[in-house]
C-alpha cells in the first residue's frame, strides 16, 4: 500500500493541464484567442455608437500649391457633421496623430492588409470614417469621398462633386450634404444645400468630360 501513493501521484501530475479557460457570460471559451479576433473585440467595446472621422483628402494629381485642399475639405466636413448634433466628430488632433503613428510604423497592432481607414477607425474607437481624395485640371476641380463603416470595413456611401476652383466652397457644402444623406439623421441633411440658390456649371466637363449638373452658390 505505500508504494502505491507515490505512484498514484506521479499519475496524476503527469496528466496534462487544460489550456485557460476565461468565461464570458457562463460560456468557457480558450483564453488564447487570435490577435485579429482580440482586435476586433476591443473596437467593439470601445467604438461609439455615433463617432466618426474625417481624414485629410487626398491630393491626386500631386500639385504641391493644392496641397491645402485636402485639409480644408476634411475640416468643413468635419465642422458640417458636428453641427447636426447627431454625430460625434473624432477632433482632428487625434486623427491626425493616429494616421502619424500608423505611418510610422508604431501602430503594430494592426493588420498591413487592412484599408488605412478601418486601421485609423478602430484605433480612434469611431463608427465611421470618412475619407477621398481631389484632383484638379487648370480650373476644374473633381472631389470625391466616402463613407467607410469600420467593424464590417464596407463602403456604405459614395459622392462625387465637380466644378470650378473658384467654387470649392460651394462644392464642400454640396459635398456635405451629398454624404450626410448615408448617415443617421441624413434626411433633414440637405436643408441647408436647399435654401441656398443654385448657379449653373459650364456643361464640359475638364476632368472628367462628362456633364456638370448644377452647385449651390456661396452666399
Amino acid at each position: 500500500m505505500t508504494a502505491t501513493i507515490p505512484l498514484a501521484v506521479a499519475l496524476l501530475l503527469a496528466v496534462p493541464t487544460a489550456p485557460p479557460v476565461e468565461v464570458r457570460d457562463g460560456v468557457g471559451a480558450p483564453a488564447a484567442l487570435t490577435a485579429s479576433v482580440l482586435r476586433a473585440q476591443e473596437a467593439a467595446a470601445t467604438a461609439s455608437a455615433d463617432a466618426i472621422a474625417v481624414i485629410v483628402f487626398s491630393n491626386i494629381t500631386a500639385a504641391a500649391e493644392d496641397e491645402w485642399v485636402g485639409a480644408g475639405i476634411a475640416e468643413t466636413l468635419a465642422a458640417d457633421l458636428a453641427g447636426d448634433g447627431a454625430l460625434s466628430v473624432v477632433g482632428r488632433e487625434k486623427v491626425s496623430g493616429a494616421l502619424e503613428n500608423l505611418s510610422s510604423g508604431r501602430d503594430a497592432g494592426a493588420e498591413a492588409t487592412e484599408a488605412i481607414e478601418v486601421r485609423v477607425g478602430r484605433r480612434l474607437g469611431a463608427r465611421w470614417i470618412v475619407s477621398g481624395a481631389y484632383q484638379r485640371l487648370g480650373d476644374r476641380l473633381r472631389i470625391t469621398a466616402r463613407v467607410v463603416e469600420v467593424a464590417s470595413a464596407a463602403v456604405m456611401h459614395t459622392a462625387k462633386v465637380d466644378g470650378l476652383m473658384t467654387e470649392l466652397f460651394a462644392l464642400q457644402d454640396r459635398l456635405s450634404a451629398d454624404l450626410r444623406r448615408g448617415l443617421p439623421g441624413g434626411a433633414d441633411a440637405t436643408a441647408t444645400a436647399a435654401r441656398a440658390p443654385t448657379s449653373s456649371v459650364p456643361a464640359n466637363d475638364a476632368v472628367g468630360n462628362a456633364p456638370l449638373v448644377s452647385v449651390n452658390a456661396t452666399t
